[in-house]
């Protein structure tokens, strides 16, 4: 009996060993040590996430930084608030990435200029717009600026970015999509759009550029506390805001502190969270994977998390502004009789039916 169990678990683990092997990560790209004196190229970074990715990489890392941005006024406060002593280790150019690929390209060469002909280490298109209407609210202008700007615009610079690139034998491209790149979200239906179809050049890109060390990554992070996302608020729907509760608001100086590891680590995906971590698995796909523990979490965790999936989504689809009908996390309230789905999760699908007390507050963790 004894030696049954020995030569199962033997067994067990050859089997495991030859599908690790045949399914290992298609590539690995070396860890960026050290960022000092990197030329990194920031698009939208004169605020919000793009700005403190700036400050970081500057005063925590030592890079050269080159950002691209639109509002002149916003990029000559950026500088002062960064450098206040005018180091030429930050370049502020104002240039609209959405309007031509020349324009770009010629903001790139500048940029390469001014950092002593170093060639660009790094890309982050960060710049992008978003609001929130229905479908039949948003004008077809609305939708062509949007993609313009999201999606083109990060088309432009990775364009004009590759050359140096591959010139150097090595880079890193990332591109900010949301977790509404991830899963659509009412409300969000030119949003939505752009941020898929970023994954769909992200995808198609590494496969292209994997084999120049050049490496992509791919940024969902939730809701962040920027100056973009209190002008959204603003005329946000309902409907919007309640599904977007359910995943929190981060700082931007967390956000933009995981996408420099993640950037190092040349990771194709970065999340934020436990949601983050599991939507990302559950929206896999045929995306590249990096690490051996990617391929074990996505292999074991994907249809556990379909099934709790369809039912958040039913949820979802079953909202009306002043009812509670959405995922939330429930920590043991006593005014609460909902059933979870799992431990610690579940949907409460209207607080008249679910709850003794109508005016409990749920407590959505960040």
């Amino acid at each position: 009996m004894l030696l049954t169990i020995i030569l199962s678990c033997i067994g067990a683990l050859f089997v495991l060993t030859i599908l690790i092997y045949l399914y290992r990560p298609i590539y690995r790209p070396k860890y960026l040590d050290d960022l000092y004196d990197c030329h990194v190229i920031i698009t939208g970074g004169s605020s919000g996430i793009g700005k403190e990715l700036a400050r970081q990489l500057l005063h925590e890392h030592g890079a050269r930084v080159t950002i691209l941005a639109r509002n002149r006024e916003r990029l000559e406060e950026c500088r002062r608030d960064l450098t206040p002593n005018s180091s030429d280790r930050l370049l502020c150019l104002s240039v609209d990435i959405s309007q031509s690929y020349e324009q770009v390209d010629k903001a790139v060469q500048q940029s390469i200029r001014h950092h002593l002909d170093k060639p660009v280490d790094i890309l982050i298109n960060n710049a992008a717009i978003f609001f929130a209407r229905p479908f039949h609210q948003t004008k077809p202008e609305e939708f062509e600026e949007m993609m313009r700007i999201n999606y083109l615009g990060s088309i432009y610079c990775t364009q004009a970015c590759l050359p140096s690139m591959r010139r150097r034998g090595s880079g890193r491209i990332v591109l900010l999509s949301s977790q509404a790149g991830q899963l659509g979200v009412f409300g969000y239906t030119s949003y939505c759009s752009t941020k898929f179809a970023l994954r769909g050049l992200a995808e198609s890109l590494q496969m292209e550029l994997a084999r120049e060390n050049i490496y992509i990554t791919m940024v969902f992070p939730p809701d962040t506390d920027t100056p973009g996302f209190k002008e959204e608020n603003k005329s946000k729907p309902r409907e919007t805001q309640m599904i977007n509760e359910t995943s929190g608001v981060l700082t931007a100086d967390v956000v933009a502190k995981k996408i420099i590891r993640a950037t190092r680590q040349g990771s194709f995906t970065c999340s934020y969270g436990l949601n983050g971590a599991l939507l990302t698995c559950l929206t896999c796909g045929a995306q590249p994977v990096t690490t051996i523990s990617g391929i074990i979490g996505q292999s074991l965790f994907t249809n556990l998390l379909r099934l709790i999936m369809l039912r958040v989504i039913n949820s979802f689809y079953k909202l009306k502004v002043g009812v509670i009908s959405l995922l939330v996390f429930c920590y043991g309230s006593s005014n609460c009789s909902a059933t979870p789905l799992v431990p610690g999760v579940m949907v409460a699908c209207c607080e008249a039916d679910l709850c003794n007390n109508a005016n409990v507050n749920y407590q959505v963790p960040t």
